[in-house]
């Protein structure tokens, strides 16, 4: 009999020919999880309560795998990669335009790339740490760039943020965040999990 796994992408599947059970319970923990969470609204959910949606997959998928820990870290590092992954094409497709936007997208981008799913986090903090030092505009960019920051900043030329300015890009992080979140959150409740099939 094949291995299969939902959750686990065909590539990652070779080798994994000895733990068929596990993988086994690894799916019915995953359809079981799905189940639940298709009763549950989604139109007001935060950030955070969606990756507490996701952290609770991860859960299932260690208690599933029993005492064979090793299996464990591999399908929800294997999970989370490809969570990561499917951020990483999302944020990608953000505008970054004016300063503002490239600030957003920079912080979105360590914010993702930075993300276990598998701990409890307060989003917006970790969004805070995200955030770099300063804004510039691209090289690539008109000569001078008007900047949602209030201010108009020559080509390549760059400055700290304040804390207004922080408080602006956690305010429009949280809000893309969100959104990438509850895409990356309802791919996984349908037969194509990571996206990989409509990125």
């Amino acid at each position: 009999m094949s291995v299969w796994c939902p959750l686990v992408p065909p590539e990652d599947l070779l080798g994994m020919g000895l733990y068929k059970r596990n993988l086994s319970d690894v799916s019915g923990a995953y359809y079981d999880w799905c189940a639940s969470m298709r009763s549950k609204t989604l139109g007001s959910v935060t950030m955070g309560g969606l990756l507490d949606r996701i952290r609770m997959l991860m859960i299932s998928v260690g208690i599933a795998c029993g005492q064979n820990r090793e299996l464990a870290e591999s399908v929800q590092s294997i999970v989370a990669s490809n969570l990561r992954k499917g951020a990483a094409r999302l944020v990608s497709n953000l505008p970054a335009e004016t300063p503002e936007e490239q600030t957003v997208k920079k912080t979105l981008a360590m914010f993702f790339a930075r993300m276990k799913f598998t701990r409890d986090i307060d989003p917006k903090e970790e969004i805070g740490r995200a955030i770099p030092k300063s804004v510039s505009t691209k090289p690539e960019s008109d000569s001078i760039a008007t900047s949602a920051f209030g201010d108009i900043l020559p080509r390549g030329m760059s400055r700290d943020l304040d804390i207004d300015d922080k408080v602006q890009v956690t305010k429009q992080a949280m809000y893309h965040g969100t959104e990438i979140v509850r895409v990356l959150y309802t791919r996984l409740l349908s037969p194509d999990p990571y996206g990989n099939n409509n990125s």
